[in-house]
């Protein structure tokens, strides 16, 4: 017998007891899931599956396990179920939300334009003791993110200690292979990065950044990160640094076509972002219509994105 509503398995993980928690998530947050528990050493891990993403969301001390067993090892249900299961069922749930949440919050900033409720989120993310993978990832995307938005407001100084925190994260998820091809991006990236902080870095870490990100791109060519981060590169590159704006804008739109595919739009900041600059490429080159077209598609998907709705589709409306 099953909880109602779940699929359970006879899986040996967790204490040579296992159940996969199917569904979890379905109206809540339009997804179905598959949550389940791993024991390894002394901690438990908790996962979730959607259909194209695995998300490691967190771990447990067993220690604390095995005293909620010990207070639970008498209720067990009719079923056979033991009550430590339905424990790791809403802790499960929890840390599934949690991960959610955060990605909401940090999408609301990034509409709202505020990036102090971003840092926060990092910051409070960078605190915890123990991060999986999935986490450690994330981590990294909100250092990208926080970065480009300090750098875009020219604040050099404020930017060049997260610069450093990303460098060392790439340098973590790298030595533990993480999703190589997309760390391979955020570390071009954050090449990138490092030349705007210094200009002399340029001609050493140009070349750098174009090889880790045409690596990203052959390894995982349907890799959205390594296409929005080559596009990026290849469109400020001078032409005889291999800059290539054409092909830059063919980037972009594939990266913003492949999150459309892959269903990874709703509440996904990078998606607007992959947009937006798409239609900065287009102003740059003096392709006006096309960037109005973009702008136009980007406040039908979110009217309360401020900075295209109160800056940047006005400015390009008085041209």
């Amino acid at each position: 017998m099953c909880l109602s509503g779940l699929a359970c398995s006879s899986l040996d993980v967790v204490f040579g007891r296992s159940i996969l928690f199917t569904d979890l998530f379905a109206g809540r947050y339009g997804n179905a899931y598959i949550c389940f528990a791993n024991r390894k050493k002394t901690l438990v891990r908790f996962s979730c599956m959607d259909v194209a993403t695995t998300m490691d969301v967190g771990a447990y001390p067993l220690e604390w396990l095995e005293t909620q067993k010990a207070k639970t090892c008498c209720m067990e249900r009719k079923n056979g179920l033991n009550a430590l299961w339905v424990l790791l069922l809403f802790l499960a749930v929890a840390f599934c939300a949690e991960a959610t949440e955060r990605k909401e919050t940090i999408y609301k900033a990034y509409i709202n334009g505020k990036m102090d409720v971003w840092k926060q989120v990092m910051t409070e993310l960078e605190s915890e003791s123990v991060r999986s993978p999935s986490e450690q990832l994330e981590l990294l995307e909100y250092y990208y993110g926080y970065v480009g938005f300090l750098l875009g407001q020219d604040r050099t100084a404020q930017a060049k200690p997260y610069v450093k925190k990303g460098i060392e994260q790439i340098a973590l998820l790298e030595k533990k292979r993480i999703q190589p091809a997309t760390v391979l991006a955020y570390k071009g990236a954050f090449a990138g990065y490092s030349i705007a902080l210094n200009k002399i870095k340029a001609v050493s870490l140009g070349p750098k950044s174009l090889a880790y990100l045409s690596e990203a791109i052959q390894k995982d060519p349907k890799n959205v990160q390594a296409m929005a981060d080559y596009a990026n590169a290849l469109f400020f590159a001078p032409a005889m640094f291999g800059g290539d704006r054409d092909m830059a804008v063919k980037l972009y739109l594939s990266a913003v076509k492949q999150l459309e595919r892959n269903q990874k739009t709703t509440s996904n900041w990078f998606y607007l972002h992959s947009m937006t600059a798409v239609a900065h490429a287009y102003v740059e080159m003096g392709q006006l219509q096309q960037a109005k077209q973009m702008y136009q598609k980007i406040l039908k998907f979110e009217p309360d994105f401020s900075w295209v709705r109160d800056e940047l589709y006005p400015k390009l409306i008085e041209k």
